[in-house]
């Protein structure tokens, strides 16, 4: 069976210890001078200011090409109390949102369509694409992995490949959920290269 076409950004999945994802996040800032929209499962990076306490930082979405760093993914929003029905960041507006920003944190991903993947990819390092925009009818991403990205050494690619999710309806084909580490995390904690292919 082929494997379904859901694309849905990072879905934090467990932790390099093998423990299951607990849920925890950060709360952040959203800059309502930040002109873009956001959604669940979309990557950030910190965006060098603060709310007006000081007390959370602000992000943006992370930019997808080698050289770039994340801090994490989106995995809720506060609602915003002019549009408390929105399930999404709507852009050029303030909001809070929380972060799984823990660099052991391995995530679930949808790889592109661009071929099926190799299993020489696994252990490689490569970069997220988005190629359908994020749900405003759901709140989730579009963003997916860059298949055709994978098969070399190089922690700045933003992702290192650790192998499929093991479930029933994933296949080692077009559209398959892998899990991936973020190797050009903002906090420092992973900085992984890849194995290369």
């Amino acid at each position: 069976m082929a494997n379904v076409d859901s694309p849905f950004g990072l879905k934090p999945l467990e932790y390099l210890n093998g423990a299951p994802w607990n849920g925890q996040a950060r709360k952040y800032a959203i800059a309502s001078t930040y002109n873009v929209a956001l959604f669940i499962g979309d990557p950030v990076v910190l965006a060098g200011s603060a709310d007006a306490s000081g007390k959370y930082a602000t992000v943006e979405k992370a930019t997808l090409a080698d050289g770039n760093l994340c801090c994490g993914a989106i995995v809720a929003f506060e609602p915003d109390p002019t549009a408390p029905e929105r399930i999404y960041h709507a852009a050029a507006t303030t909001q809070y949102c929380y972060v799984a920003d823990d660099p052991n944190i391995i995530f679930e991903i949808q790889m592109d369509s661009a071929s099926d993947l190799a299993i020489t990819d696994v252990g490689c390092n490569g970069i997220m694409i988005e190629t359908h925009s994020g749900s405003t009818i759901t709140g989730v991403s579009g963003i997916e992995a860059d298949e055709s990205d994978f098969g070399n050494a190089d922690p700045s690619n933003m992702l290192l490949l650790l192998g499929l999710v093991d479930r029933p309806d994933n296949e080692l084909a077009t559209h398959c959920k892998v899990k991936v580490l973020i190797s050009a995390h903002q906090f420092g904690g992973s900085a992984l290269g890849g194995t290369g292919a």
